[in-house]
């Protein structure tokens, strides 16, 4: 018999409508729930009490509307997607039904363009009907709706629509069992995130210095992350004074990328017709069903393996003991092959469907291991010169350093300070070189003897990159005598008056400055080394007049306490410091009586060290005792 030309086949059409209408009528059901029922339930609450809408508060419903159509439609688009790619195609994990369907008068475009259709429209029919109810409950309940709000909900889910269910067809093209086509969705979309937030933290429990952070570099090849992050609902607001001005309209943010995101579904639809043309009907029932891609899939399946299950291998029995970059590469090296193997053979089992696998995978194994091994030994060597490296002052935009001391201390440094810029590289260049001895220390199973502290850089770049360390000083108390230049150095960066400030007031230097003028009262916590049970209240004026005190202690580089040798002290004196927010109307000052909850600004405190000779002689006048 001829086969038939068309790409479309009605009869196919109708046929698969019949059989999943349960689908198409939940997925509907689903988005009538989300939108139209609500807002009607709401609408009708309100018009009892019978009070005038007012155009801000009609705005307002229309984005929340708009919102939850925009958030629903991702999140049924990511869910549904692979539902409906597994029911239109669901005869490729059946031989009868595939090798029927195939036996048919229609070209394998017919079949595949069909079915296709054939989920797109029931998901964006469900979607339309959502959309149009929503907007004759707006209509019907007498609240304004804009058509553009309409529209934008519309598109925003066909977008998402498109891509997900797209993306669903191309992976269910590559498997013949139905399970496995929703493990593959929900592993690949999330893929390029996961794996590389795996090798950051492989790599940075190797490396000295390394900061842990999450990073999202490759997010946009993780759709639901990106998606869900930057595509929401928004105000638009007039150009002049936008913070002060109320909305004028809505818009949904990064539509655009949502639509370059439908146009690559549109082309992996393509790619999965062409997938398609090639497939061999005998595939039905394999977990890879195109033979290319099987050993995508097997060593695919052991790197993840190796980097996921052989970390946690590797934390549970030697991960626990090791600290500030050192670490055992033993253990790495064992973890990491390991799991790798055991994820190769797993692989190896599921795609001959047989447990004898050692002799048909003994060669593809030792490739294995020994990229594994070569990959796993390679940080330990820093090829790429991480540990080493330290901005030149010339490359440096700003630097910002932490330090947690007594309490977490911090200060920015900008190009204009040459000097602290220098004292920052030295401190930075002095952990470098101690790294041997702090990381013995990172491999002692005793408890320590000495105080840890944490030291944390970040480097903004003039060219835009960002550079971040963090170390664990491990300072034993017998180091605490006698000079060291790694202390000296440290003690040297944390006298400079940026720091000074962090350390006194608790808060950075510029935030200090923007505060002082609203102090309101302040309460002493300790005296002498000893927290006090009465906690005395101060007056406005005189936590005023100790601010004032301690400030000018700083700048004439008073504060001389170090953190890191003999000298080291905890503070002599601390102070609670209430600040009203400059948004707040004035409020009475009771001498004595502390201030309100609700006008106070937390975290602004005042620690006097032996040296700030003003603030004691201050303190001393006061007589809190």
């Amino acid at each position: 018999m001829k086969s038939a030309k068309s790409f479309f086949n009605g009869a196919l059409l109708r046929s698969n409508l019949r059989r999943f209408w349960p689908l198409w009528a939940g997925y509907a059901l689903m988005w009538i729930a989300e939108l139209p029922l609500p807002l009607l339930t709401q609408f009708l609450r309100l018009s009892s009490h019978d009070l005038p809408l007012q155009p801000y508060e009609a705005l307002a419903h229309q984005y929340n509307m708009l919102s939850a159509a925009v958030t629903g439609g991702h999140l049924f688009a990511i869910v549904f997607g692979i539902f409906f790619a597994m029911a239109m195609f669901a005869y490729l994990t059946n031989p009868r039904a595939t090798g029927g369907l195939h036996a048919l008068p229609a070209r394998r475009e017919t079949l595949y363009v069909t079915n296709y259709l054939t989920g797109l429209f029931c998901m964006l029919s469900a979607q339309i009907l959502a959309i149009a109810l929503t907007g004759l409950v707006f209509a019907g309940t007498g609240v304004p709706i804009a058509a553009r709000t309409l529209w934008l909900a519309l598109c925003s889910g066909a977008l998402s629509t498109v891509f997900f269910y797209s993306f669903g067809v191309f992976c269910v093209m590559f498997t013949g069992q139905i399970l496995a086509a929703p493990v593959f969705y929900g592993i690949l979309n999330l893929l390029a995130i996961g794996v590389e937030q795996l090798v950051l933290s492989f790599v940075g429990s190797m490396l000295y210095g390394y900061r842990s952070s999450f990073s999202a570099r490759l997010g946009f090849l993780s759709p639901p992350y990106e998606i869900l992050r930057y595509v929401h609902a928004d105000y638009i607001y007039p150009d002049i004074d936008a913070d002060k001005m109320l909305p004028t309209g809505l818009t949904v943010s990064h539509l655009g990328m949502l639509a370059l995101y439908a146009l690559a579904g549109l082309a992996l639809a393509a790619l999965g017709l062409a997938v398609y043309k090639r497939r061999h009907s005998e595939a039905t029932g394999s977990t890879v069903a195109i033979s290319w891609a099987k050993p995508i899939f097997q060593y695919g399946v052991a790197l993840c393996s190796a980097l996921s299950l052989g970390q946690l291998l590797y934390y549970i029995l030697f991960g626990q003991y090791y600290s500030n970059g050192a670490h055992s590469l033993p253990g790495i090296l064992g973890c990491t092959v390991f799991t790798g193997l055991l994820g190769y053979f797993i692989a190896e089992m599921l795609l001959k469907k047989s447990l004898h696998v050692w002799k048909s995978g003994r060669l593809g194994a030792a490739v294995v291991a020994v990229a594994l091994a070569a990959l796993s030994a390679a940080p330990s060597f820093d090829p790429t010169g991480f540990e080493r490296y330290v901005p030149e002052a010339s490359q440096i935009e700003s630097v910002e350093v932490a330090s947690s001391s007594y309490h977490w201390n911090r200060a920015t440094f900008t190009a204009d300070d040459a000097q602290a810029l220098e004292l920052v590289r030295a401190a930075h260049r002095s952990l470098i070189d101690d790294k041997a001895r702090q990381q013995a220390y990172g491999r002692l199973d005793d408890p320590f003897d000495g105080d840890i502290v944490s030291v944390s850089l970040t480097y903004c770049l003039k060219n835009g990159r960002e550079v971040m360390r963090q170390y664990r000083l491990y300072v034993e108390n017998a180091e605490m005598h006698g000079a060291d230049p790694l202390f000296d150095a440290m003690d040297r960066l944390l006298a400079e008056p940026g720091f000074a400030y962090s350390r006194v007031f608790g808060v950075t230097q510029s935030e200090w400055l923007d505060r002082q003028p609203y102090v309101i009262g302040a309460q002493l916590l300790m005296q002498g080394g000893e927290w006090r049970e009465d906690e005395p209240q101060l007056t406005a004026e005189q936590a005023r007049t100790l601010c004032d005190a301690a400030a000018r202690d700083i700048e004439a580089g008073r504060l001389t306490c170090k953190f890191y040798n003999e000298q080291r002290s905890d503070p002599l004196y601390e102070l609670q410091i209430y600040a009203r927010s400059p948004e707040q109307p004035g409020q009475p000052e009771q001498p004595g009586q502390p201030a309100a909850a609700s006008t106070v600004r937390s975290g602004m405190s005042l620690c006097v060290y032996e040296g700030m000779s003003e603030t004691l002689a201050a303190l001393d006048a006061m007589e809190l005792n």
